[in-house]
């Protein structure tokens, strides 16, 4: 049974009975359930109706704001913030998390398999490890390796709503958070509900899922099932995923506890993913999650948390041969949080302090095990590498309110068992000021820093070889933007720039034919987000033909000394994004995504005629994606296409991504009544 304890925060040594864990989920939520010693919750405010598909960043009232720790959120927030709602998301043309993220202008999203496979995201200049991601709270970023942090065993459907912090955010949920973090929602009611969809498409796609929201008796419930497959728009493209999840919240007088836990298991054709020269690799890793938090108190109030995070991860590089070359890794990674926080007239404060821990046994990463654990369904195969790193952190946090003029300072201060002798130190101050009454003016200045992942420090293979040696990455951000809100039109913009020293980029050499992670001493990013909605829906006539247009832009320029190599982390110089949501006749809609990408740099090729490497520089191009759909009270059905025009285009290296993809479906959703959980109380 895991114990959790202080166990690994100090220790090097692995305990190998991490390693021995059930595949049915029920017996791992039972067992780590009789073996947690921590309570916590996250109670989430009531949302306010909206008919919009983004809502714009200066929304940020009475939600749970990413950017502060407190699970409350604070009343404002000089930071750019975009929220994006269930019902802002739910008629859009897109069946995986990483599809709607992509529709957002600040957010870059290289897809190197479609539908929730794989897929790396960044923010404003960083690399695919600079972004946290968390799930109600929850930290979920892999330490393996960033390709992961999006393996979120969560439905689409039953997302509530999704929350984008631009910017650094290490003061507020330490290293790791060195571009940005994004926090995903999911939680039980308002209303009780049962909702399925079933879709079929193109390439043998298929897409089933099913969630529910419902009471027995003071516990209120969520559950979703999922299951997404294909047999591949080209050659060694297939996948399979399924996931189910569970998050219920229990309410009893001042105190609230929330349990939530979640699988996944994913298997793919990687074609090409990680190195030109062999397209035929293979993946298969499943990944589960469980926390338990508790909040209590009124005028002083008191938040505990505690999870457990478990990845399990098979790799091959030739998919008919795993001889040739194959991984095992195995990663398990503890956490607990103790928050406390005191509201008195226009000053909150709030202080505590974050427990971690990050171990992984594996056959290729780490320090050699001094007693390797056999690899299970292998006879031959063992798990002769180990490492672990555990990190403390205390934060304090204060906002002074005085109406107009909202001053928020911060900051932490991380030991991490690798620097022990070098505690890290991320100061932060976000002031904003309101005049007049619908324009907000703010400005942002933080630190940050990101360690090294277990693959940037000890990944080897033919086309890759990691580095023991590296350094953090350290970098200091500034931000200063405008907010207005209108009742016909909402918009924003946003100036930043970043300095950034040691950043971790993976170059190529020709001389090795690998890539090699290198610590780059000059490093500045410099850029511009606009944004703008008109809710024609509220403005004009409900039968207008058009309800909502909304178009996002953004610009950058990053500025870093490499040598001649080719960098493996190459970002989007200029992203626009424009959405329709119109009514065509009566219950019949239709919602487009119109965007245009233009990635810097160039990435690496091999010709197999030749035996050689080459480069190849990014194209700019358009996607375009629309949906046609008749919508009745408890019914849904839809035609979609992805790529409408065919076109050819790169996100991730020279993985090229599929043409048109046409796809058709129904959606059902029946409310049961209209109670409400503790989320609107």
């Amino acid at each position: 049974m895991l114990k959790f304890n202080y166990f690994l925060l100090h220790s090097k040594k692995w305990s190998y009975k991490l390693c021995v864990l059930p595949k049915s989920l029920s017996v791992v939520i039972l067992k780590i359930l009789s073996s947690i010693a921590f309570n916590s919750c996250t109670p989430v405010s009531a949302q306010p109706d909206t008919l919009t598909f983004i809502i714009p960043p200066y929304e940020i009232k009475e939600v749970e704001v990413i950017g502060k720790k407190n699970p409350d959120g604070f009343p404002e927030i000089g930071r750019m913030v975009t929220v994006i709602r269930r019902e802002d998301f739910i008629a859009a043309p897109v069946q995986s998390l990483q599809d709607l993220l992509e529709s957002l202008f600040a957010v870059d999203i290289c897809q190197r398999g479609q539908h929730g496979v794989q897929a790396d995201l960044t923010i404003r200049g960083g690399s695919f490890d600079h972004v946290m991601i968390l799930l109600n709270g929850v930290v979920i970023s892999d330490p393996q390796t960033g390709h992961f942090n999006l393996d979120i065993p969560l439905d689409i459907d039953a997302i509530q709503r999704i929350e984008v912090l631009n910017g650094p955010s290490a003061r507020i949920y330490g290293s790791g958070a060195l571009t940005g973090a994004i926090n995903i929602i999911a939680r039980p009611g308002p209303d009780y509900y049962g909702k399925a969809s079933l879709i079929a498409g193109k390439y043998d796609y298929t897409r089933f899922g099913f969630t529910a929201s419902v009471e027995t008796g003071k516990l209120n419930n969520l559950i979703s099932l999922a299951h997404t497959g294909s047999t591949g728009y080209t050659d060694n493209t297939d996948f399979s995923v399924q996931q189910v999840y569970y998050t219920g919240q229990y309410c009893r007088q001042s105190n609230i506890f929330n349990l939530q836990a979640g699988f996944q298991q994913k298997a793919f054709g990687a074609n090409g993913f990680y190195s030109p020269r062999f397209p035929d690799q293979f993946e298969k890793n499943n990944n589960s999650i469980i926390s338990l938090d508790m909040k209590t108190g009124k005028k002083v109030i008191f938040h505990s948390s505690a999870f457990w995070r478990r990845k399990q991860d098979h790799y091959v590089l030739q998919r008919d041969n795993p001889l040739f070359y194959q991984n095992y890794h195995r990663t398990h990674v503890f956490g607990s949080r103790l928050t406390g926080r005191f509201t008195a007239s226009k000053l909150a404060s709030m202080a505590g302090i974050d427990l971690r821990s990050e171990n992984i046994i594996s056959t290729n990463l780490g320090f050699d095990n001094m007693h390797p654990v056999r690899v299970k369904g292998e006879d031959s195969l063992y798990y002769s590498k180990q490492y672990s790193r555990s990190f403390f952190s205390w934060f304090q946090e204060h906002i002074l309110d005085l109406g107009k003029l909202s001053v928020t300072g911060g900051y932490m201060v991380s030991w991490n068992s690798d620097y022990s002798t070098k505690p890290s130190f991320f100061p932060g101050i976000d002031i904003s000021y309101t005049f007049p009454e619908a324009i907000r003016y703010y400005i942002s200045i933080n630190r940050t820093l990101r360690f090294p992942t277990f693959t940037d420090m000890f990944y080897s293979d033919p086309s890759h070889q990691g580095n023991t040696s590296l350094e953090p990455d350290r970098m200091i951000s500034f931000e200063g933007g405008i907010r207005a809100d209108f009742s016909f039109i909402k918009a924003s913009i946003a100036l930043h720039r970043s300095t950034g020293k040691n950043i971790i980029d993976w170059l190529w050499s020709f001389e090795t034919n690998r890539y090699s992670p290198l610590n780059i001493d000059h490093f500045i990013t410099h850029g511009i987000e606009i944004h703008a909605d008109v809710p024609l829906l509220k403005v004009l006539s409900p039968r207008f033909p058009v309800q909502r247009i909304a178009i996002g832009y953004s610009f950058l320029n990053v500025d870093k000394s490499i040598p001649d190599s080719v960098s493996k982390y190459y970002n989007l110089k200029h992203k626009l994004t424009f959405e329709l949501r119109g009514r065509i006749i009566r219950n019949i809609f239709t919602t487009w995504y119109i965007g245009y990408q233009d990635r810097m740099g160039s990435f690496v090729q091999y010709n197999f005629t030749e035996n050689n490497y080459f480069t190849t520089t990014y194209k700019p191009f358009f996607i375009v994606d629309g949906n046609l759909s008749w919508e009745t009270k408890q019914f849904t059905f839809f035609i979609e296409a992805s790529n409408l025009f065919n076109t050819h285009y790169t996100d991730a290296g020279s993985v090229s991504q599929p043409g048109r993809w046409i796809k058709a479906g129904v959606k059902g959703n029946i409310a049961f009544n209209n109670k409400k959980t503790a989320n609107d109380q």
